[in-house]
């Protein structure tokens, strides 16, 4: 679990939260009141250099000796948003500060990694798949040497008698082509009947560019 102490802001409190609900990530939030001295001490002994923790402006008291570590510690628990570099995130005794909703994605789990991959390699295979049988399609258009609007005819025509019904069939068409997404399979079935090609030839990738062109 990653303990996470938030800023006063509440859009950037909203967003992290959706993020982390989104990925599945277990954590604990913190409101700013809750980040007292004690806490913020035990925070410290995490860092190798608290200075990642506060604001840019405040590095000049590193140098300076007049002040306690006591007295520049409340000075800046007094105003948590101007001195700290909040959010915060402590997860595996590692401390992140000035997170954004961005940097979300280093704290997914390995198995929602692995889910979101895969998930992706798919959408990728996807995206080829129709990607190649809109090509092959056009291909095969043409060699019957068919326009678009006569092959749609010879698709669709006995689909519906009701020229409204046939419109938003054929504009179906025309959206699967655009986005380049697979179509329903008896529209590929069809497309195979009536162009006299085997329904796999749609998806193969060794078809000739030669004969594309």
């Amino acid at each position: 679990m990653i303990k996470i102490f938030f800023g006063s802001d509440i859009a950037i409190r909203e967003q992290l939260t959706q993020q982390l609900i989104s990925y599945s990530i277990d954590f604990q939030g913190y409101e700013e009141e809750e980040l007292t001295e004690q806490v913020f001490l035990e925070i410290l002994k995490l860092t190798s250099d608290f200075f990642d923790l506060l604001n840019p402006s405040l590095v000049q008291y590193k140098l300076d000796n007049r002040m306690s570590l006591k007295q520049f510690i409340q000075q800046i628990l007094s105003d948590k948003d101007k001195y700290l570099r909040l959010p915060i995130v402590i997860v595996n005794d590692l401390v992140y500060s000035g997170i954004s909703v961005e940097d979300i994605r280093m704290f997914i789990p390995k198995e929602y990694r692995k889910i979101e991959r895969a998930y992706l390699v798919r959408k990728l295979e996807e995206i080829d798949t129709g990607h190649l049988f809109w090509r092959n399609l056009d291909l095969f258009r043409r060699q019957a040497e068919l326009r678009w609007y006569e092959l749609i005819d010879l698709l669709f025509s006995d689909e519906s008698n009701d020229l409204g019904e046939l419109k938003q069939i054929k504009d179906r068409f025309f959206l699967y082509k655009k986005k380049k997404q697979i179509p329903p399979e008896k529209w590929i079935d069809k497309a195979s009947q009536t162009l006299l090609v085997e329904r796999e030839d749609f998806f193969r990738k060794a078809i000739s560019d030669l004969q594309y062109l």
